[in-house]
């Protein structure tokens, strides 16, 4: 469903395109219908992008780094022009900035051992808006660490607790089917 938004790689527009697993992370980002649990999504984002990048400025010390001219373009002329989607928003034009200055071997780390957890959240806000409710942070919390420390087995089976195995069922081949193809009437 998602993977259809994403250019192929001779459309490439935009910078975290450059590397497929972000490209989907970002997107699944966006599809959580809930500020709060976007934004929980996005804290912890940006703290694995901020421990990639740490781990990467260890590994090359003595190696100069610099943004080059279009990073330091993001840096000083957005501000003025909030024409972004994610400009908007402090947080996510902060997620945005971290990732940027992140090399294509730090974005495919994020969408590699995010892209999961992600999946497990887009699912739980799609389970909200069915059953009209708000998420529950203590359950976003547990979906986040069982996600990344026990597995996707595991997040499945924790979610499905949450929300009901039915309902799971049908919102995860919701996800992952595309919609069907509509034809227009003449």
């Amino acid at each position: 469903m998602l993977l259809t938004n994403i250019q192929p790689g001779s459309q490439l527009r935009r910078w975290y395109d450059q590397d497929r697993g972000c490209s989907r992370l970002l997107l699944l980002l966006y599809e959580m219908a809930q500020p709060d649990l976007r934004h929980a999504a996005a804290r912890l984002l940006m703290n694995y992008a901020q421990r990639i990048q740490a781990d990467i400025k260890a590994q090359s010390k003595n190696v100069p780094n610099s943004l080059g001219l279009p990073g330091i373009r993001e840096k000083y002329m957005t501000s003025q022009y909030a024409r972004r989607q994610y400009d908007r928003d402090p947080l996510m034009k902060q997620t945005h900035s971290i990732l940027y200055n992140l090399p294509m071997q730090g974005l495919t780390a994020v969408g590699f051992h995010l892209t999961d957890t992600f999946e497990m959240l887009v699912i739980y806000s799609f389970a909200c808006d069915r059953l009209h409710a708000q998420p529950d942070p203590k359950e976003v919390l547990n979906i986040m660490r069982v996600g990344l420390h026990e597995g996707l087995l595991q997040a499945q089976q924790t979610l499905a607790e949450y929300i009901g195995q039915d309902l799971y069922a049908d919102l995860a081949r919701e996800f992952r089917e595309p919609p069907p193809e509509t034809t227009a009437q003449p």
